[in-house]
């Protein structure tokens, strides 16, 4: 056993003097330009928007400056690395450089792959990390062994399947790809994976850290003092990463904190923290009013504003049969909610501002009109004798008044410059 174990230990000290080292081929901790945030978003919006249309092919050619600052965008959401391509006809050189994490000097892992195109796809001729030279079938044998445990591993196979055909030339590449539904289910929930466990966990670190740290004996907790620092940290992290998916993750894991975890989107909930304190927290000091808002907010910000509208709608019919009543400052909650979940991602400028904006000021005033006077509590008759229907005009007399008081407010009527 002593002798299998120290064997271990001198196999590992060869492989660290092969693959680390302590120069670097390319600056790790370089950060992205805001032109080169631009780039990366809109090629990437541009895969998003093509994933509607199963079976339809794609074409997009990507310079390497195009390559280069999509590719670091995702790189730098997991390590402190950055990496560069080389195109030339017919195949590319890709070198990278990570710093290793939490040691005391600066060790790095330095990668070199050069790939050529063969019928229409890629083919990796050469791979090289530190002094180490690695056979194509090694590499190949690798990535399948590691779709098990990475997620990484797991997203290059499904990008692979869905690229149909790859030209490269000396100053852009070009990729052929189309998507059928499984390939699609896959890639999305790969998506998911990489880019969001890691966002959502600062989240809901920070929403921990506050709930925890809030007096026991103090029972009033507003909305905005959970708010206002989760938005702080949003506007610190958006100095180097995309402001409408830092303001997306903020509001689910929100979302789920109120709700309970029940009823909150299946990706927040799912990394919830069970250490988090139980608080009460409200909206113009009542709890309905925060869920309604925080819910609809973060349905909106997940690109369903419509489900958010319908599903405010319909949680307020079925109480008027039965339940607590037909209740219009619920509604005016949700519809709140509906405006600020959207404000939140319309646009980076949108995204931007909100979080300066709520940085320096969370209070229920900002976010929510005074709706004290609406009705609530109606039961179907009742409802039915003052409004008949939904989309009455006494119904919409009432919905437009709500739809007045948010357009007076400054958080949103700020909104139509974007």
């Amino acid at each position: 056993m002593a002798q299998s174990a120290a064997l271990l230990l001198l196999a590992a000290g060869v492989l660290a003097v092969l693959l680390l080292e302590s120069t670097p081929l390319l600056d790790p901790a370089r950060k992205l330009t805001h032109d080169e945030m631009v780039e990366a978003r809109s090629v990437l919006d541009f895969g998003i928007r093509s994933a509607r249309h199963l079976g339809v092919t794609n074409t997009v050619s990507l310079s390497n400056g195009e390559l280069d600052a999509t590719v670091n965008y995702l790189l730098q959401q997991f390590v402190t690395g950055v990496g560069h391509f080389r195109l030339e006809r017919e195949g590319f050189t890709f070198i990278a450089t990570a710093r290793i994490p939490s040691v005391p000097v600066n060790i790095y892992l330095n990668a070199e792959i050069t790939a050529t195109t063969e019928n229409d796809r890629l083919a990796i001729r050469r791979v090289r990390l530190g002094d180490a030279n690695f056979p194509t079938a090694w590499v190949d044998a690798g990535l399948s062994a590691a779709q098990r445990f990475s997620a990484v591993a797991k997203f290059i196979s499904v990008a692979d399947k869905a690229v149909k055909e790859v030209t490269v030339e000396p100053d852009r590449l070009l990729l052929v790809y189309g998507w059928d539904s499984d390939t699609l289910h896959n890639m999305r929930d790969l998506i998911l994976d990489i880019t969001s466990k890691k966002r959502l966990r600062h989240y809901q670190a920070r929403l921990t850290e506050v709930v925890n740290g809030w007096p026991v004996g103090n029972k009033r907790m507003a909305l905005g003092d959970l708010l206002q620092p989760l938005f702080t940290l949003a506007m610190e992290r958006s100095e180097e990463r995309d402001p409408i998916e830092e303001n997306r993750a903020l509001l689910l894991v929100v979302s789920a904190y109120l709700s309970g975890h029940k009823s909150a989107p299946v990706l927040a909930a799912k990394y919830s923290a069970e250490s988090t304190a139980r608080r009460t927290v409200r909206l113009n000091n009542r709890l309905d009013l925060a869920k309604h808002f925080i819910i609809s907010a973060a349905l909106a910000a997940s690109a369903n504003s419509t489900f958010a509208d319908m599903a405010g709608l319909a949680k307020e019919i079925d109480d008027s049969h039965g339940g607590s009543g037909f209740n219009f400052q619920d509604l005016a909650a949700d519809m709140a909610g509906q405006r600020f979940g959207e404000l939140a991602v319309l646009s980076e400028k949108s995204a931007r501002r909100l979080q300066k904006r709520l940085s320096r000021n969370a209070a229920d005033s900002i976010i929510m009109p005074v709706v004290r006077d609406l009705p609530e509590n109606l039961d179907a008759e009742t409802f039915a004798s003052r409004y008949q229907a939904v989309g009455s005009p006494a119904f919409e007399e009432v919905e437009g008044d709500i739809q007045q008081r948010l357009d007076a407010m400054a958080l949103y009527w700020q909104a139509s410059g974007d």
